[in-house]
């Protein structure tokens, strides 16, 4: 069967416009690449400064994951002074329909010794390195409203730093309960 030069053409021009759409397919941004500069694992300290000005540290260690191109998660571990996680919070976040550049958390736990209890919430990049979440869930059994501020930077020829501070509020009143200032290294 002989081919006409239209056909050819035809075939042609949907092989270029095939080849081009892969390509912009693999150089397509995913939204969940907002946490590739988290990704991996972080150890540090916290300090935790509550509403009566009393002061503890604890050890921290944390892990951020890309689950696929709409949604990453991460775990949060607090120690205490023998290295005992005392306290996890670990979520999955995926791509908000509701609300544009917004992810929402999804299956987010609380563990500590009063149990384990739901957290709901959102997280959203400022700019690149920086992410704020707002989360719903409870401190020692006690409801409770927390906004997070996280940011990595990289001191040149050094390891990565991951810094989040977290402002804790009681959810029924409003009043402020406590800061968290973590500081990490990444550790891979």
């Amino acid at each position: 069967m002989k081919m006409s030069s239209n056909n050819a053409m035809v075939l042609a021009l949907t092989g270029l416009v095939i080849a081009s759409s892969q390509m912009a397919n693999a150089d397509a941004v995913c939204p969940s690449d907002i946490v590739k500069p988290f990704v991996g694992k972080w150890q540090g300290k916290a300090l935790l400064v509550s509403a009566q000005d009393a002061q503890q540290q604890s050890g921290t260690r944390a892990e951020f994951v890309i689950l696929d191109c709409q949604s990453f998660g991460a775990t949060f571990n607090y120690l205490d002074g023998a290295g005992k996680v005392v306290r996890t919070v670990t979520f999955k976040a995926a791509i908000d329909p509701q609300e544009a550049g917004s992810f929402a958390i999804l299956d987010g736990t609380v563990t500590d010794g009063s149990g384990v209890t739901e957290m709901t919430g959102s997280f959203r990049q400022i700019q690149e390195g920086t992410l704020l979440g707002t989360f719903f869930g409870s401190i020692g059994g006690k409801p409770a409203y927390m906004t997070e501020l996280m940011n990595v930077t990289q001191p040149q020829g050094g390891p990565s730093h991951l810094v989040r501070t977290v402002q804790m509020f009681d959810s029924r009143g409003g009043n402020y309960l406590a800061s968290r200032i973590v500081n990490d290294t990444q550790v891979q």
